[in-house]
């Protein structure tokens, strides 16, 4: 018989993640996007280690998603981008989530 996973009210798959002790939370901090041409790169730290999701697309929808290994300073990549577009994305881990958008860079046309 499969093993079907667990999701959270939102539908996002819990991953294994070290547990928070009861009463105290796991931080979520320090999020920052650098576009790189068609790719984007993620950094962010939490506080235990854990797995976290980032979701992304061009809408508020998150048409995709990424996940990490279990670490405290997560760096991701995420690539197959629009050029010259505005992405959303939101980071999920543990407990915690933050949502913010950037834009993608535009080619330098040369005249």
């Amino acid at each position: 018989m499969p093993v079907v996973p667990e999701t959270s009210d939102a539908g996002i798959p819990i991953l294994n993640s070290a547990p928070t002790a009861p009463g105290s939370f796991m931080s979520l901090s320090d999020i920052t996007v650098t576009p790189q041409g068609t790719e984007a790169v993620f950094t962010f730290r939490t506080d235990e280690a854990v797995h976290a999701v980032i979701e992304y697309g061009l809408t508020p929808d998150y048409e995709d998603s990424i996940s990490t290994e279990p670490q405290t300073d997560h760096t991701e990549t995420i690539g197959n981008l629009t050029p010259c577009a505005r992405y959303y994305y939101r980071v999920y881990a543990a407990s915690e989530s933050q949502e913010g958008s950037f834009d993608t860079l535009c080619p330098v046309v040369k005249p």
